[in-house]
């Protein structure tokens, strides 16, 4: 038996191995609260941990709540599907945004120009809801550097924060490959396989 019979099948499982067993999708729950206004809904990103970059969010939605006695309390339901949805740089910019498989992070202290902003506006002066975090080098987005912000129809509040915060977290993490990954890792090792046995031909 030659002492190298395992060596190309292992160069392609290596090579595989990242197309096979990429993340999947990951939806972190969210669950936001300023002096009585709130935002709570999810943020689903493509499984990329680490830095993120407006690519890698997939899909959010929210139902923010606005505390208003005098012009009332008003729900309202903004996603990333509506009409006006901030999308690509206007809503995320910077490198101030990472994730682990449990928890997304803002960097309120990041020395990159950073925000994400969560926002459907629906004309000038007009924001029908947003979620915003930025960071401590931004002065004019949203309620000014190093805030927290939500936005409703009837109110809008904000708050200073500092420091790498979780702003969402998976509720049910799951570990579980999909089974179309499964399969092609078999599909995988049985190509390697078939291809030592000609090997030792």
């Amino acid at each position: 038996m030659r002492k190298s019979s395992w060596i190309i099948p292992l160069i392609i499982a290596a090579i595989g191995a990242p197309t096979v067993l990429r993340a999947s999708a990951i939806t972190y729950s969210v669950n936001q609260n300023i002096q009585g206004d709130t935002a709570v809904g999810t943020i689903v990103t493509d499984g990329n941990l680490g830095t993120l970059s407006s690519g890698d969010i997939v899909s959010w939605a929210f139902t923010i709540f606005s505390l208003n006695p005098v012009l009332g309390n008003k729900f309202e339901d903004i996603a990333s599907t509506d009409a006006g949805a901030f999308t690509g740089l206007n809503l995320l910019s910077g490198s101030a945004i990472s994730a682990t498989s449990t928890d997304l992070f803002f960097n309120f202290d990041s020395s990159s120009f950073s925000y994400l902003d969560f926002e459907v506006d629906l004309g000038p002066g007009n924001t029908k809801g947003a979620l915003c975090f930025v960071s401590s080098l931004v002065p004019d987005v949203c309620s000014g550097a190093s805030t927290e912000s939500i936005s409703g129809a009837t109110s809008g509040r904000f708050k200073q924060v500092t420091g790498n915060q979780v702003i969402a977290s998976v509720t049910a993490p799951s570990t579980v490959p999909e089974p179309s990954s499964l399969m092609l890792l078999g599909g995988l090792l049985g190509v390697a396989g078939a291809f030592r046995r000609r090997w030792l031909r």
